[in-house]
């Protein structure tokens, strides 16, 4: 069986590139801050530089956005989530920090958190 196939058959929900100006704060106390590179209903994935400092698999993520990147609709939301994923990108041994891909779920999700999620979708992701 491909691999491919299996991929895609995991996720519920399509994937969106998103706008650029677009971040993620994930945590409370140990904070990861990065780009955001797509979305879906079910959740998103972003860069982040990562200091070996350890984020629990549970916790909250805000969406936030670069004002001077965007006119459209820009007021940021918290999410709870779960992390799934977090990968290095990059091989360089010695470099002080790494950059990761932390791919992460929404839980928990509200009516109005799923309603923010649709808006979000329609005005900050690309179409091409």
């Amino acid at each position: 069986m491909n691999n491919d196939t299996n991929l895609t058959d995991r996720r519920k929900n399509k994937r969106y590139k998103v706008d650029n100006g677009v971040f993620a704060l994930l945590g409370q106390k140990t904070t990861k801050l990065g780009q955001v590179i797509d979305i879906s209903q079910g959740g998103l994935s972003f860069f982040h530089k990562d200091s070996e400092k350890k984020t629990k698999e549970q916790t909250s993520i805000a969406i936030i956005f670069d004002k001077k990147k965007t006119e459209k609709n820009s007021i940021p939301f918290k999410f709870d989530v779960m992390i799934v994923s977090n990968k290095n990108i990059n091989n360089k041994k010695n470099s002080f920090l790494t950059k990761k891909r932390c791919g992460i779920k929404f839980t928990n999700l509200t009516y109005y958190r799923e309603t923010w999620l649709k808006d979000f979708i329609q005005n900050h992701v690309h179409t091409d």
